[in-house]
């Protein structure tokens, strides 16, 4: 586990070595660079984190989410996150978020009684933000 303030510094580290670095990037946190994208029709700030590093580390983002079954087993569901990269950094990583964000919403969708969300996601909103689109 590595704590927001240690990931600049180690996250670089582990993929320089060649191990895998989970990263969670559907919670705004204050002091984290982060932009907004649409999520539910709404502008929710998101972290750029994993799309910063793997742009600069030339590495693949992929969508993780575990799903309950009826079972009571787990899927583990996993999808890449396409990068195309276009030469302009910031639309770049803002498209990177973009993707897993609709990927987040896509699994939402399809599977809403297993999503808890406990924070308010859409809290802090650009400042031209209609007023139908803040937090409901």
């Amino acid at each position: 586990v590595v704590h927001d303030k240690d990931a600049v510094r180690r996250t670089p580290r582990a993929l320089r070595d060649n191990r895998m670095v989970a990263l969670l990037a559907d919670h705004d946190a204050l002091g984290l660079a982060s932009t907004f994208v649409p999520f539910f029709g709404r502008p929710a700030k998101t972290p750029r984190g994993p799309a910063v590093f793997a742009l600069r580390f030339d590495t693949p983002v992929v969508f993780i989410a575990i799903v309950r079954q009826p079972s009571g087993r787990y899927a583990f569901l996993v999808e890449p996150v396409e990068i195309t990269p276009t030469g302009d950094r910031e639309h770049d990583v803002d498209a990177i978020v973009q993707r897993y964000t609709q990927l987040l919403e896509a699994r939402v969708r399809e599977y809403p009684e297993q999503y808890f969300w406990q924070h308010r996601r859409w809290r802090r909103q650009p400042p031209d933000t209609p007023p139908h689109l803040r937090e409901p």
